[in-house]
């Protein structure tokens, strides 16, 4: 198999330690800008030191062979580059599959724009929204004909940036159905963690065609394990637990009011790519959204947050600081 991945940051490297693990014979492409990031990619690989593993490295995607056959392409790089890269990538390989990361773009009008260009290629796009996947155990937990709310809350968890996770969530719970935008209250922006990107506190609301409703609520407290709490509600379960680093702690208490505690593993990054590469090789498909449905789940909350960074003095036409 032959997979690249673009950009090796922080990301990059967690899909790098875990594709580096499938034990069969494999050609990895690793492209990055950043010589620092090359050099730590070669030490993790010269430290597994696997017969399995075909590894080159190169500073830009115009060093690729064009006559390369790819299976996978990763590109993990931060949002406000990630068209240009798009775009370079196809313009030399066009792959079988294509992982991005969330937050897609900056630009709302590249939403688009890629959904149309991916229409003109035969490759399968997904997008690295992986929690449904994480939290099945939460999920099946809620019977398939019940109405359920579900509220995230914490201090600076990431309105921006992760919010599109939990909107998959709640959009795979409510079995696909259409959701909307009910309602929304911004009150500030901060600097976000990494550099020239900013977030937003305050809270989103939505609902599903099916009754179902979500709160996303991220508050401007100082927030040192970076905890999110995750309260799903039924008539018959009632779900409470708070999610820190790789952990769900928490109970649950079922319509005769048993109440049960709930200690689940959410894997890293790491721990995940493996899998997803050999879903895709085996039968073309995985448990990441496709680009579309990513897309329109963008398209939900990229108008609100253009609109308050405006509100507040920011210059949009490049896109929006958020990744």
């Amino acid at each position: 198999m032959n997979i690249a991945i673009i950009g090796c940051g922080n990301i990059g490297f967690r899909h790098l330690e875990s594709i580096l693990n499938i034990n069969e014979f494999k050609t990895v492409y690793i492209v990055d800008s950043s010589k620092q990031s090359l050099i730590r990619c070669q030490n993790l690989a010269s430290s597994i030191n696997s017969s399995y593993n075909n590894i080159n490295y190169y500073s830009s995607i115009k060093e690729l062979n064009s006559n390369i056959s790819l299976d996978i392409a990763i590109i993990a790089s931060n949002s406000s580059v990630r068209a240009a890269l798009i775009k370079e990538l196809y313009s030399k390989i066009t792959p079988k599959h294509l992982i991005l990361e969330k937050l897609l773009f900056t630009k709302i009008s590249d939403l688009t724009y890629f959904l149309n260009f991916f229409k003109e290629y035969k490759s399968k796009v997904w997008v690295n929204q992986w929690l449904d996947s994480e939290v099945k155990y939460l999920s099946n937990l809620i019977p398939k004909n019940e109405k359920f709310n579900l509220t995230i809350s914490g201090s600076q968890w990431g309105l921006c940036c992760n919010s599109v996770h939990f909107i998959e969530w709640f959009h795979a719970m409510s079995l696909r159905k259409k959701i909307k935008i009910t309602g929304y209250n911004f009150k500030n922006i901060i600097e976000a963690k990494r550099s020239g990107y900013y977030e937003i506190i305050g809270s989103i609301k939505a609902s599903s065609n099916t009754g179902n409703t979500l709160l996303l609520d991220s508050d401007g407290q100082n927030n040192p394990d970076e905890s999110i709490n995750i309260d799903l509600l039924s008539p018959s379960i009632k779900i409470s637990c708070i999610w820190t680093d790789d952990r769900l702690i928490g109970h649950y208490v079922d319509q005769e009011g048993t109440k049960k505690q709930l200690k689940e593993k959410i894997e890293y990054q790491s721990q995940r790519t493996h899998k997803v590469i050999l879903e895709l090789i085996n039968s073309n498909k995985c448990n990441l959204p496709s680009y579309k449905t990513s897309y329109e789940q963008h398209l939900l909350f990229y108008p609100l947050f253009n609109e308050y960074f405006k509100e507040n003095g920011f210059n949009t036409q490049n896109g929006i600081p958020i990744t």
